[in-house]
């Protein structure tokens, strides 16, 4: 090469060369972070936004563990997502978040399962079913408790029959878009079919339960909280016969329903062969509680692991 040559010249053939290959990892490099995401929910024929969270070490090289989290009634899934640390401790444990709508902010997720709360809660079942029909234009934040409410005592309490405080149609539309974004989830990235967990608060409670009965194929395990179902009514054995550990939480000042009746629930399972566990949180009201641990809840669901896959044949990629 002549000493007057510029040598700079000689890395364009080169640059021309590796410029498609480079375009095409950086196309093929997954977007990470906090992802807004929607979809056309063909039942209804309406784009319905659901929210993921990838922890940026994912780059799609191995299958990730998925941390399902369910919102409560009259929140949403962006109201989920930035609950304080909750996208934190994803990033440090190296989880993926699911956080779905459940088709509306009163869906339910399917939930068939009677509640146990406050006789003053419960005299709110005309306006929760309300609320929760297409169209309503419900305020936002409406079922959270009062500022000045007092924690429920175990004598205070009534039953309620949950597929009476939803509209049946958003309640199955609920069900079916909570697994159709987890369908879309499992198949865009790796996730570790033998790591699928399964948690929320309140009304999400009650679906996370719900969930894990009716699919059980899926759960590695579960956390529920804050939304206790009667005692009697649930299929224990699904949890059982599917190896789903659960984690119930609930707080010792929840406004709503006394936590007793998940201890109640958590000594039925353990009869009934359940890996169940209770967790009362000190200090905890309805809203915060199950905020208050999730140290404590991720360390319990990631202990576990699926012993028969989710999907029939699958094996984690």
């Amino acid at each position: 090469m002549n000493h007057r040559e510029n040598p700079l010249r000689m890395l364009v053939p080169l640059l021309a060369v590796l410029a498609p290959a480079l375009a095409l990892a950086a196309a093929s490099t997954p977007a990470t972070g906090d992802l807004h995401e929607s979809y056309l929910f063909t039942e209804t024929k309406e784009i319905i936004p659901y929210r993921l969270y990838l922890p940026r070490s994912y780059d799609g090289s191995h299958a990730y563990p998925l941390v399902v989290v369910l919102h409560g009634s009259s929140t949403t899934a962006d109201d989920v997502i930035e609950v304080p640390g909750l996208k934190e401790i994803a990033e440090q444990r190296g989880v993926m978040l699911l956080v779905p709508q459940g088709y509306s902010a009163f869906g339910g997720y399917g939930d068939i399962y009677p509640v146990v709360v406050t006789r003053e809660a419960a005299a709110q079942v005309d306006t929760l079913l309300a609320a929760s029909r297409p169209g309503a234009h419900a305020p936002k934040g409406m079922t959270r408790p009062l500022a000045n409410l007092p924690p429920a005592t175990p004598e205070d309490y009534a039953e309620l029959k949950m597929n009476g405080l939803t509209d049946p149609h958003v309640s199955q539309w609920s069900e079916t878009d909570t697994l159709n974004v987890l369908a879309r989830v499992r198949a865009a990235y790796r996730i570790d079919a033998t790591r699928i967990y399964l948690m929320g608060n309140s009304m999400g409670g009650g679906g996370t339960a719900y969930l894990a009965a009716r699919h059980p194929e899926i759960w590695a395990a579960i956390a529920p909280s804050g939304g206790p179902f009667a005692a009697w009514s649930y299929p224990y054995f699904q949890l059982r016969e599917h190896h789903i550990a659960a984690l119930f939480v609930h707080g010792d000042r929840d406004e709503y329903s006394h936590w007793k009746w998940s201890q109640a629930i958590v000594q039925r399972a353990q009869r009934e062969g359940v890996d169940a566990r209770l967790l009362v949180v000190a200090g905890g009201n309805h809203v915060q509680a199950w905020r208050m641990v999730l140290p404590q809840t991720f360390d319990f669901l990631l202990h576990h692991h699926k012993e028969s896959v989710g999907r029939a044949g699958e094996k984690p990629r």
